[in-house]
């Protein structure tokens, strides 16, 4: 823990992170909220422009001010905005990265449900620390690799849209056979970490895909422009919810075995 232990520009205040995981997590929801109510004043048209600099002032007058939080431009196709930590060359987390679709280093109104889904994340890691420490532990032993990224991509983060029970039943399954295939070349702790980063990263998903639909609704209502994709239900057609259970299924078994295996090491011991 000590070698994970998360650099100040990471760290918030105990007040923040105290509580239940749901306590936590309402405070999380409630931050995002409270800085979509700084910009709802300045929503007047189609045309409104937010500039980054004006993004990152609201930013922390809602967040902790050690922080380290960056909005950048968003040069990856894949992606309409993503966020993502930065480590130092220790490979410790120093802060976080929110890239946007930006004109002259401004976003539109349409943009908004975007950065309120990227600003999720940040308030998820910020209420639950064990998301960046997770993440921090993956990168500290290089397995923030390609090949961990294919397996998400693949299997976890992309839309499914099972038609019957027994599509969506077949698909879970293979989710399941090609997670313990990646995961049988690693040791029990790698493994866990894998695990553990893919359930908080699929929880926190669920999070941020509820709140950019929560306010893409809010500009339709209002008769704005708001991009389509942001009123789909991703967590939903993704089984978002079904791979988080088989996670923590096979996170069980792991633990399980484990600790028979360490019974056994230690009646061997005394035996001998």
């Amino acid at each position: 823990m000590f070698v994970n232990k998360l650099s100040n520009t990471i760290k918030v205040p105990y007040n923040m992170v105290k509580g239940s995981v749901i306590q936590r997590q309402a405070q999380a929801n409630q931050m995002t909220d409270d800085l979509y109510k700084l910009f709802e004043k300045d929503i007047k048209d189609n045309y409104a422009l937010f500039q980054f600099s004006d993004i990152i002032k609201k930013i922390f007058e809602i967040i902790p001010k050690n922080l380290s939080v960056f909005i950048k431009p968003n040069r990856n196709a894949k992606y309409g905005a993503y966020t993502e930590n930065l480590y130092n060359h220790g490979r410790k987390a120093v802060g976080v990265a929110i890239y946007l679709p930006e004109i002259s280093k401004s976003v539109r109104t349409a943009h908004l449900p975007l950065l309120m889904h990227e600003f999720q994340h940040v308030t998820d890691q910020i209420c639950h620390p064990k998301y960046a420490s997770r993440a921090q532990s993956l990168n500290r032993k290089k397995l923030l690799n390609k090949k961990y990224e294919r397996l998400y991509d693949k299997y976890f983060y992309c839309i499914e849209d099972c038609r019957t029970e027994k599509a969506k039943n077949e698909t879970l399954e293979n989710v399941k056979i090609r997670t313990m295939n990646f995961l049988k070349k690693h040791s029990i702790r790698e493994q866990l970490d894998f695990i553990q980063d893919t359930r908080y990263t699929l929880e926190s998903e669920i999070a941020a895909y509820k709140k950019e639909n929560e306010f893409a609704q809010k500009l339709k209502d209002n008769n704005l422009q708001f991009f389509k994709e942001s009123l789909i239900n991703v967590p939903e057609r993704s089984l978002f919810a079904e791979k988080i259970q088989i996670l923590k299924e096979i996170g069980f078994e792991l633990i399980k075995n484990e600790r028979k295996a360490h019974a056994q090491r230690l009646n061997a011991t005394v035996s001998n």
